[in-house]
């Protein structure tokens, strides 16, 4: 009967405790990916593009937080070209020539953006230690492709009309996911070729 004091006391702390471990794994996956967001240009628009996975189940690993950055990007840019192409529709009388044309190019931007960020997807899908080179190079060269045709989109709105404000708004976002998606893959690239076990990088 003595004992039993203690049973009930030992009960109750495994329950605070099991009861505080979902807070806590929510936390910890705040911090991890707050960490892992500032060797991005932009931290707080990869927070916030992330942030989703704090508020989950899952613990995710640095390969995980790279997949999902670059599939936020690549939403993003089918949102952008959907709009873009509705909108060289509509404004088709009211653009001037230089607008259309470069509007035109960036839909195609768009497109090429796209389709460099699925390639990249499908890399990360095969990506294990025996391919960890030639895959990390295909990745960063096609994330690196997308931020180019972003760059060329904005050029092209240089001077092209009262329309260029609107774009740039939104090619200037997309430009900031693709840019923290490739930091993210490139902290990946350098946790998994040094290997020393302090960050969870989700390869094996």
């Amino acid at each position: 009967m003595d004992s039993w004091p203690a049973i009930l006391s030992i009960i109750l702390v495994s329950l605070i405790m099991v009861s505080a471990n979902p807070q806590q794994n929510e936390t910890n996956i705040a911090e991890f990916i707050k960490s892992s967001c500032e060797v991005t240009r932009y931290p707080q628009l990869c927070v916030t593009s992330l942030s989703w996975y704090a508020g989950s189940d899952l613990k995710p690993t640095l390969s995980d937080l790279v997949k999902a950055a670059m599939n936020v990007s690549l939403v993003n840019a089918r949102t952008v070209s959907v709009w873009a192409a509705d909108l060289e529709k509509k404004g088709a009388t009211t653009m001037s020539e230089r607008e259309r044309a470069a509007l035109h190019d960036c839909i195609q931007n768009f497109d090429d953006t796209v389709e460099e960020i699925q390639k990249s997807l499908r890399e990360m899908e095969q990506l294990k230690r025996g391919n960890l080179n030639p895959k990390m190079n295909d990745m960063q060269t096609f994330m690196s492709a997308a931020l180019t045709d972003q760059d060329s989109c904005l050029n092209g709105f240089q001077a092209a009309g009262n329309i260029s404000a609107t774009v740039k708004v939104r090619v200037q976002k997309e430009s900031e996911l693709i840019s923290n998606a490739l930091a993210l893959l490139n902290a990946l690239a350098l946790n998994a070729f040094a290997n020393t076990g302090s960050v969870d990088t989700g390869i094996n």
